[in-house]
């Protein structure tokens, strides 16, 4: 498993103080709060205050201190320790945990392995199989399983052949 976990990426600076705004990849940002440290490129910022808007997260971070000063973290991700992440409720995961997943549809048919997650509206997964690439929005109807500690991934197979794009 990856020892840092991406929480978001920086998208502008706010207000004039140093702060910055957060676009999270998570489905509850409200669990930012927790956090009491934070990467960026490598480099450890104490976090001082957080906001939670309905769109965003702003942060106020140690060492950044105008609107100056935080405009140059504009497109910076920012990362966190898997250890100081906030811990998750049973069957809840991390993205970075299914990429690596093998994607399966519930009548046992190999699919191929999930190389990566768009986060949006709707997260769009990109599956590399043996002949194309696959991308899908990861939709309720598709009735997935996801099994992080076994890197597998199960999905019904007629809404999946519904919602595939496949490229080669």
């Amino acid at each position: 498993m990856e020892n840092f976990l991406i929480i978001g990426e920086i998208v502008k600076p706010q207000g004039i103080k140093g702060e910055v705004k957060l676009i999270p990849y998570s489905e509850e940002p409200k669990r930012i709060k927790q956090i009491k440290k934070v990467y960026i490129d490598e480099r450890p910022y104490e976090v001082l205050s957080v906001k939670v808007a309905p769109d965003a997260v702003f942060l106020g971070l140690s060492g950044i201190f105008t609107r100056n000063d935080a405009e140059l973290y504009r497109g910076k991700i920012v990362k966190v320790k898997r250890e100081d992440a906030p811990k998750l409720k049973k069957g809840n995961y991390y993205i970075v945990d299914v990429i690596g997943c093998t994607l399966f549809t519930n009548d046992g048919e190999e699919v191929g392995v999930v190389e990566e997650i768009i986060k949006g509206v709707q997260d769009v997964y990109i599956v590399k199989g043996k002949n194309a690439t696959i991308t899908f929005p990861l939709l309720n109807s598709l009735n997935y399983e996801i099994d992080v500690e076994n890197k597998k991934m199960v999905v019904d197979k007629q809404r999946f052949s519904e919602v595939s794009l496949y490229e080669d």
